[in-house]
């Protein structure tokens, strides 16, 4: 598969996602709260919903897209262009909630699409790089260190809180953990080109905990500070690092012919801005499963805090 044919994978996948999270958030919200751990009638409830279960196939499919693009393409192009489906939640909120965009949302929008278009005029023929190029040992050492920081910046927030900053802290253990996870999808896709079934299985165990932590990470974050800043810190922050451990871990390279390195950089800043700048419509009210519904633990409710500024 070309990088190309990647790409439109990758974008095809952004857009998925993002329109399963608002229909699966359209359909949960008439459905039994959930709870911890989850009765057995709301579990009915979800798996016998037609919604329901139209949007969970759409994220399905989309997540089926995404690890087809990352295995054919690097992950420091891949996972930037998940931005991109945050086009697709802000025209969700103007079609559909009546909502008007500001000067700088449609800046976001634009600047994701000029990212989009010169990601694709960058490419190169012969940059994807296999098995042979990646580095263990700097993997595992990014890994370590990138953990280490966020265990750092915890026990630093605890001790004197208000010295970095909750939204801070939690937003960005949730972007490295999601960041490390994506890298790892990488090397786990490639492993199961090669064959390596096994070796495979346990990265994919890897790269899920690793996702699957971020995720619950930013969950926590949106009771304890704002969903917007918490979002926007993860969402730029997990892509980040996807490009800099890309090229410093895996191997990627940026395109030899200097005019196309030049629009690859210029298209992974617009990427990054864009996303920054569109943040918020991961987390509005109506448009996101990860607000989701409110949940219950042993009586105790916990709803999902909402933000000013419609976070």
């Amino acid at each position: 598969m070309s990088i190309g044919a990647a790409i439109f994978l990758a974008v095809l996948a952004a857009v998925g996602f993002n329109v399963g999270a608002a229909l699966q958030k359209s359909a949960a919200v008439r459905l039994p709260k959930l709870s911890l751990p989850p009765k057995r009638e709301t579990l009915e409830a979800f798996f016998t919903s037609r919604a329901w279960i139209r949007a969970f196939l759409i994220t399905l499919i989309s997540q089926g897209c995404f690890l087809i693009a990352a295995a054919n393409a690097p992950i420091s192009i891949i996972q930037p262009l998940l931005g991109t489906g945050l086009i697709v939640l802000a025209a969700f909120s103007v079609l559909y909630l009546d909502e008007k965009l500001s000067a700088g949302e449609w800046i976001g929008i634009f600047t994701l699409i000029a990212g989009l278009v010169t990601l694709g005029a960058s490419v190169e023929a012969g940059e994807v790089r296999g098995l042979e190029a990646i580095s263990w040992a700097r993997l595992i050492a990014l890994s370590v260190v990138l953990m280490g920081s966020v265990f750092a910046a915890k026990a630093i927030e605890q001790k004197r809180p208000g010295t970095i900053g909750i939204e801070l802290v939690v937003g960005g253990a949730g972007g490295v953990m999601i960041g490390i996870g994506a890298l790892f999808i990488r090397v786990m896709m490639l492993e199961f080109k090669a064959g390596n079934i096994a070796l495979g299985i346990l990265l994919s165990l890897v790269a899920m905990g690793s996702q699957l932590s971020g995720f619950f990470t930013q969950q926590g974050g949106f009771q304890r500070g704002r969903a917007i800043t918490v979002t926007a810190i993860l969402a730029v922050l997990n892509k980040v690092i996807a490009i800099f451990g890309g090229m410093f871990a895996l191997g990627e390279v940026l395109p030899e012919n200097p005019a196309k390195q030049g629009l690859r950089l210029a298209a992974l800043a617009a990427l990054l801005a864009g996303t920054l700048l569109l943040a918020r419509f991961s987390k509005k009210e109506g448009t996101s499963l990860a607000e989701g519904p409110e949940l219950e633990t042993r009586g105790a409710r916990i709803d999902s805090p909402r933000s000013g500024g419609g976070a």
